[in-house]
């Protein structure tokens, strides 16, 4: 099912390792990787999301920039919006997010402008609560993908959103 990893290093060099979940915790728990979607244009995505959250009401659970870099791509898609971070030699692409803050594309970025780590780049969507991740290397001019989850285990977990909003 992923032969493709045997392509791809396994882990990053420690410097260029992004270092911020794109979830916080939530309500006591913490995000884990939900699923490797299997379509032909899902690359090595994994969801992440929170075990068994079945929440009553509508959140809005912000979705951290991973690293500080600059966004190179943002879009509406079918399932949400989309938003790519370029991290130098590393992008990061945030996809099914219910809302974006980021309005730009292309060029460097500086305080509500600038991504930083931990920043925040949207809202993860809902039903469940979840954001689609992916993690790519630049490598002779060509982004690549890299399977994000054993890279996720060396990042840090931002803590407990205390200011989660809910639908009116």
């Amino acid at each position: 099912m992923y032969a493709i990893h045997s392509a791809f290093p396994k882990r990053l060099p420690q410097q260029a390792v992004p270092s911020v979940w794109p979830l916080p915790h939530l309500a006591g728990r913490k995000p884990i990787v939900l699923n490797h979607p299997t379509g032909p244009s899902e690359q090595l995505a994994v969801d992440i999301g929170y075990e068994d959250a079945a929440f009553a009401a509508k959140l809005f659970i912000p979705v951290y920039a991973a690293q500080d870099g600059r966004v190179s791509f943002v879009e509406k898609a079918e399932n949400g919006f989309a938003v790519s971070v370029d991290h130098g030699t590393w992008s990061t692409h945030y996809a099914h997010l219910d809302q974006v803050f980021i309005a730009t594309r292309g060029r460097a970025l500086r305080r509500a402008e600038h991504v930083r780590a931990g920043d925040v780049v949207g809202y993860a969507a809902g039903a469940p609560v979840h954001v689609r991740f992916e993690l790519w290397q630049l490598d002779n001019d060509e982004l690549v993908p890299v399977d994000p989850e054993p890279h996720l285990e060396q990042w840090l977990v931002l803590p407990q959103f205390d200011r989660v909003k809910t639908a009116a």
